[in-house]
């Protein structure tokens, strides 16, 4: 699927102000399993390569961020 401009608008809207948001948020926590789930809701509702490119990204940045918190 081609995301119209709508969809790319909720794609980044939840994949950043939710999700991203979310995981990156020190308050809730870093549970792999939890926030797998969440990246194959999404990966399931949007169904595109950009979606599936954008979550790959945020994976690496939150994973990445819990690595530096965890040092520090």
């Amino acid at each position: 699927m081609v995301p119209d401009q709508k969809q790319v608008r909720q794609i980044f809207h939840e994949t950043y102000n939710v999700f991203y948001k979310k995981w990156t948020n020190p308050d809730t926590g870093y549970d792999t399993d939890a926030m797998m789930q969440e990246v194959y809701a999404l990966d399931r509702k949007y169904d595109c390569q950009l979606c599936r490119d954008i979550l790959a990204g945020l994976v690496e940045s939150i994973d990445q961020e819990m690595v530096r918190r965890a040092v520090c």
